[in-house]
């Protein structure tokens, strides 16, 4: 085996060992928000590497070139998140917390449905930098047109079939649509579809939320509420009897705004004193949110004035190790 092979060998690897690294970046912020979801990584191969460089320097000339403009996904990350409405909390999470080359995120339009983009580009860390670099040098010249940028991608798990099949069978095919403007605006319309599910899946557990609030069944309740990725833990049976008894306390549960839940767990907002004063991560158990969420009614100005002494007390045993940043 010559040695160009066995350098070339060491380099994919090494290009293959920064997307892991990475892709576990991208997922330990997401298992952060609790919120249940898939990721998937992927070095784009030297072929479609030089099919992009081609096709759009053919549009315009030297669109992409050493010393210009260069390709920004050859690391792609793509987050599918089971329910519409985590997109848009991880896209502004993401936005807020890493170093953004540059975006693209469509606004919804009442009139036209099309494949919306929420794609976020994101600049590697000076080490990463230097690391990504080194081994793009060393490998085809056409790699001195990728830039140390890695990209992820956002959508629900419902979409993400129609959007594979839309990108190698028509964004990379534009010609074999353009004399059927009918069948293209049928793939448009089937898109169409599958948003409305997305919404459709929300306002159905919405509804199984408050029917399950109406019966009591206050893990159900929480479960369907926020769809967090719930420990197997069950509910403190105290806390059952306590939400049975004060539904002002059980209604505040019920009404709290779930993304405004989801992005304190995301930035950290929340932690355990343990021992010592030591901080120790929030488990996402249906005690713990429960807690979190009166703990913060009570701070926002929700007084739970209602509520017997016996209650109070009974509350601030279980919140009394719960804390939070400052800045809440």
């Amino acid at each position: 085996m010559s040695m160009n092979v066995v350098d070339k060998k060491a380099n994919w690897k090494a290009l293959h060992k920064i997307r892991q690294q990475i892709e576990k970046s991208v997922q330990a912020e997401l298992d952060k928000m609790g919120i249940q979801y898939k990721i998937i990584s992927r070095l784009k191969s030297k072929e479609s590497l030089i099919t992009k460089i081609k096709s759009k320097n053919e549009i315009q000339p030297d669109y992409y070139s050493i010393n210009g403009k260069k390709i920004q996904d050859l690391i792609g990350i793509k987050v599918l998140t089971y329910f519409a409405d985590d997109v848009n909390i991880c896209v502004q999470f993401f936005k807020s917390k890493c170093i953004t080359e540059s975006s693209s995120v469509d606004d919804v339009t009442p009139y036209t449905f099309k494949p919306r983009r929420n794609n976020l580009v994101f600049n590697m860390s000076n080490e990463g930098k230097e690391e990504f670099q080194k081994v793009l040098n060393n490998l085809n010249y056409i790699y001195l047109m990728v830039d140390t940028t890695y990209e992820v991608q956002f959508r629900t798990a419902l979409s993400d079939g129609w959007h594979e099949i839309e990108h190698f069978l028509r964004y990379k095919n534009k010609n074999d649509w353009e004399p059927f403007p009918n069948e293209d605006r049928m793939l448009n319309g089937i898109l169409g579809a599958i948003e409305s599910h997305d919404m459709s899946l929300n306002a159905l557990f919405n509804e199984l939320s408050h029917k399950h609030y109406m019966n009591k069944k206050w893990e159900t309740m929480m479960r369907m509420k926020y769809r967090l990725t719930f420990s197997n833990e069950s509910m403190d049976t105290n806390i059952i009897n306590l939400l049975n008894e004060e539904h002002e306390l059980a209604k505040v549960i019920y009404e709290y705004n779930r993304t405004k839940f989801i992005n304190g767990l995301a930035q950290e907002k929340y932690y355990i004193k343990g021992k010592k004063g030591k901080k120790e991560k929030i488990q996402i158990t249906f005690n713990n949110v429960a807690c979190i969420i009166i703990k913060l009614a009570h701070r926002e100005g929700n007084k739970l004035a209602n509520l017997s002494q016996n209650a109070n007390n009974l509350i601030n045993s279980f919140i009394s190790t719960i804390e939070f940043k400052e800045e809440i």
